[in-house]
């Protein structure tokens, strides 16, 4: 039970930024309107299972990068109590595909998947993965 509700914690807070970058709809959870990737690290979010607070540890604007085909993103990472980390790659808003990819660690949680994060963001899915709250 408490991973499922974990889960749909981590999926509102990804929904909730995806609200506020991509389509500049100001979420509940957040004390003003981010204008920019580097805005979201102003943001604050408390676990409603834990009652402990989201730390939005980087979010930065990543440019298009022609030769490995990667589109202009913004790269956030986070964590959340105990040791639950993710990255989000947000595509710019006139070029998301209004699609969410996530990604978990099938088998390999304690780390990221960074080649399917990747793969999705290519395709200009706005994507996340997580460590399934596994330290290496």
């Amino acid at each position: 039970m408490r991973l499922n509700q974990r889960f749909g914690i981590t999926l509102l807070f990804f929904l909730c930024l995806f609200a506020i970058v991509l389509i500049g709809v100001p979420c509940s959870a957040a004390s003003d309107v981010v204008k920019s990737c580097a805005d979201l690290t102003k943001l604050t979010f408390t676990d409603m299972t834990f009652n402990k607070p989201v730390y939005i540890t980087s979010a930065t604007s990543v440019a298009a990068d022609q030769t490995k085909g990667m589109p202009a993103h913004c790269d956030v990472r986070a964590t959340m109590w105990p040791e639950l980390d993710f990255v989000i790659k947000l595509p710019s808003a006139s070029n998301w595909n209004k699609r969410f990819y996530y990604t978990g660690g099938g088998s390999m949680d304690g780390s990221f998947k960074m080649a399917d994060v990747d793969a999705a963001s290519k395709l200009t899915f706005a994507v996340a993965t997580t460590n399934g709250g596994h330290q290496l």
